[in-house]
Formats: C-alpha cells, sequence, structure tokens
C-alpha cells in the first residue's frame, strides 16, 4: 500500500498502573509508541502530504465514542472507511500529542510517587536507624572511655622519651574538644535524637573535665 489510504497503527494496550512501577512501565511504553508514530509520520511528510484543515482529526471523535462502548457494538459497527494520506498524517501528529501529553502528565505524577514512596520509606526505617545510630553514638561515647582509661595507663607509667604504640593517635579525636569529629557527631546525635541531650551534656562534661585536671589529653 503507498502513502494514501495508510492507516495509523493502532496503539497497544493500556497497562493498568500498579503504583509507581506500574506508571513507570506505561512511560516507556508510551516513550516506544511516540517513537514509532513519528517513524510513520516522516516518509508522510517527506512526501510532501497536506494535512486537510479543521480543528480534530477525522475519526477520533468517532473512536472515542466506539471506545467508550467496551466493544459491546463493534460487531454492529461498519468497517471505519481507510483515511487518505492527508488524514493519516493529521492523525498520527493527533497521536504524537496526546502521546506527548501523557508522558509530560505521567512524568510529573511519577516524581510526586517517588518523593512520596521515599518518604514513607524513610519514615517506617526510622525506628530501626534510630536504633543503630544510637548503637553508635553510644560506641563514640565508650571509645571516649576507653582512651581515658589508656590515658591513665599512659600517666601511670611515666613513659618518658619512650613512645608507646598509638601514642597520640587521635582517631575521632576527643570529644573534650569541641573541633573533633568526636565531639561534633555526638552533638549531631543529641539533635537527631538517636541519644539524649543529658548522655551527650555528660559525655562532654566528664571528658573536659579530665583535661582541665590534666588527666586526659585534648
Amino acid at each position: 500500500m503507498g502513502l494514501r489510504g495508510r492507516k495509523p497503527k493502532s496503539s497497544p494496550p493500556a497497562v493498568q498502573a500498579q503504583g509507581l512501577d506500574g506508571l513507570q512501565l506505561r512511560l516507556r511504553e508510551l516513550a516506544v509508541q511516540c517513537r514509532a508514530v513519528v517513524a510513520q509520520i516522516i516518509p508522510l511528510e517527506n512526501a510532501g502530504v497536506i494535512v486537510p484543515e479543521g480543528t480534530d482529526a477525522p475519526g477520533r471523535k468517532r473512536a472515542a465514542a466506539v471506545d467508550l462502548l467496551n466493544g459491546a457494538a463493534a460487531p454492529f459497527l461498519a468497517k471505519q472507511p481507510e483515511l487518505n494520506s492527508g488524514e493519516t498524517l493529521k492523525a498520527l501528529r493527533a497521536e504524537v500529542e496526546t502521546i506527548d501529553a501523557a508522558i509530560v502528565i505521567g512524568a510529573r505524577l511519577a516524581e510526586h510517587l517517588v518523593i512520596k514512596e521515599a518518604g514513607e520509606r524513610i519514615e517506617a526505617g526510622k525506628p530501626s536507624l534510630t536504633a543503630a545510630m544510637r548503637q553508635v553514638a553510644l560506641s563514640v561515647i565508650c571509645l571516649e572511655k576507653c582512651l581515658q582509661a589508656r590515658d591513665d595507663v599512659v600517666t601511670k607509667i611515666r613513659p618518658g622519651l619512650v613512645v608507646i604504640s598509638t601514642d597520640g593517635w587521635p582517631l575521632m579525636g576527643r570529644v573534650s574538644n569541641t573541633a573533633s569529629q568526636a565531639y561534633r557527631f555526638l552533638e549531631t546525635a543529641a539533635r537527631e535524637k538517636w541519644i539524649t541531650n543529658a548522655e551527650f551534656v555528660e559525655a562532654f562534661k566528664e571528658a573536659r573535665s579530665r583535661v582541665d585536671k590534666g588527666q586526659s589529653y585534648v
């Protein structure tokens, strides 16, 4: 069949979207469908086909009306006459416009659903995350206490000029130093309520008191 009388290829059946995954699948299908329609448009335009005047593509209203009948009337309806090349081009362009509009609407909705579902996952996982981060914060406090115990040992044995293994190793820094990673992490932990503010203040005051007494390093 030449350019004249060519019918637009029928669109694939719509997929019933099931949440975000279904919507994203349908968007991918629409992108493929759009490229297929454009591939039909190009040879018509290259052939110089003239699009008939009018505000609507021929047969679109009739096709939409038949679709609303959900196939009940299809066996009794006469076959729709073939479109000439100009009518075909007009119908294809209208189909591309419709697909493009659907993709824009779907993409915006998908973006909203991505944010919404991410928020739901974060909210659902918040108790577990809080529990895990609490253990991390308590481990930092425990590390400070271990370093304090090491300070006591080093002070007691007074090594003088002899270097002790790992001497001066800062690790995360000391809780007594407000510029250290350890202090800033515990400050964040208290703000995020992974530990109580009282636990944070107690850890800092104890560490700072030892420094003031010369019992620990900053």
